[in-house]
């Protein structure tokens, strides 16, 4: 499950610094429309995510994606090893125990 996670993490990270130089040239493009936020608007923030109970809100979305990646991942193995015009029959079979094996399922939470 770590090995799911840290990969999960890690496409996660690399899509993010994929986006950083298009938000740096889209903040460079318009420099004067941009200004820092004043101290009133990171208190205004700050209020907001805490009644909005922000740290909470994120733990519970991040064990939903933990309960709910193990299944996707299986469903692609599956997809992927069915739709093999390679393998046959039995070679498939193979593949689909393997991959049960392979991908660990939840734990409770």
């Amino acid at each position: 499950m770590r090995k799911i996670v840290a990969t999960f993490f890690a496409a996660f990270s690399l899509a993010f610094l994929a986006t950083l130089p298009a938000l740096a040239q889209s903040t460079q493009a318009t420099p004067a429309r941009q200004a820092a936020p004043s101290p009133a608007m990171k208190v205004a923030v700050r209020r907001m995510l805490d009644a909005m109970q922000f740290p909470q809100l994120t733990r519970n979305i991040f064990d939903q994606m933990l309960q709910s990646m193990p299944a996707m991942i299986r469903q692609s193995a599956q997809q992927q090893i069915n739709s093999n015009p390679k393998l046959d029959e039995q070679r498939k079979a193979r593949a689909l125990a393997s991959a049960e094996e392979e991908i660990p399922w939840p734990s409770p939470p």
